[in-house]
């Protein structure tokens, strides 16, 4: 693993090696296209890279820190653009559902049930919402950490970095049926906040390891991601 890091971070500041860590195209054995696929033989640090993604969209493994650094690294310096994105054209959604603690110790108590005489649509719907925007102290969804007793050479590389958005709010609505004792939630972000950072998967269904799960409009949060509104979803 050190030696995979090590290499694509000495490709990166090679400014004369115009192949770069994933050769001159990102993941050739993996496209869709007949014409782009096998068109040369991947890296090693591109196979490990192409497993990471796959088993976030195949296993629902969130992206941790070593593979969400490379890819901004990738957009930052413009390399790969057929594949790698960031993704800023407005809101984004995540549906989840959570404990109420863990709700309120991230974002605060649960808003107050709308009265149908003011807001009769979310009254009818029963759904109550918060709006953050233009505030300062808005909360931020912080990936969620897997608890583990193993020691580890690089610890903030493992860190969990990632977190599952989508563009498409009927997407986020079927991510937070929740069970008993749990609150249903969808979270909005902006990801045209700077201080946001989404990574667009659209280019990435393009290849074998997403295809299947084009339909989920996804974007990948990197990091703290600041909440501009949330919509808490309650039995009547």
């Amino acid at each position: 693993m050190k030696l995979l890091l090590e290499n694509w971070r000495r490709y990166l500041n090679e400014k004369d090696d115009k192949s770069g860590p994933l050769g001159k195209i990102a993941f050739s054995f993996d496209h869709s296209d007949d014409e782009i696929s096998g068109k040369e033989r991947d890296t090693e640090y591109e196979k490990w890279l192409a497993k990471q993604l796959e088993n976030h969209f195949f296993s629902d493994k969130p992206l941790k820190t070593n593979v969400t650094d490379a890819i901004k690294n990738f957009i930052d310096k413009g390399l790969y653009p057929e594949a790698f994105q960031r993704y800023q054209k407005g809101d984004v959604y995540m549906g989840f559902r959570a404990p109420v603690q863990y709700f309120e110790e991230r974002f605060g108590p649960l808003p107050k049930k709308p009265k149908w005489y003011r807001a009769p649509i979310d009254y009818m719907l029963n759904r109550a919402k918060k709006s953050f925007e233009d505030n300062p102290e808005a909360p931020s969804y912080i990936p969620r950490q897997k608890e583990t007793t193993q020691m580890s050479l690089f610890p903030d590389l493992n860190k969990r970095a990632g977190s599952s958005w989508t563009t498409s709010s009927k997407v986020a609505n079927r991510f937070r049926q929740a069970l008993e004792g749990e609150v249903s939630i969808i979270l909005v972000a902006d990801s045209g906040d700077p201080s946001n950072y989404f990574i667009d998967a659209e280019p990435l269904y393009s290849y074998d390891f997403a295809m299947d799960y084009d339909h989920e409009s996804e974007v990948v949060g990197v990091g703290d991601i600041k909440i501009k509104e949330l919509t808490w979803f309650y039995e009547g």
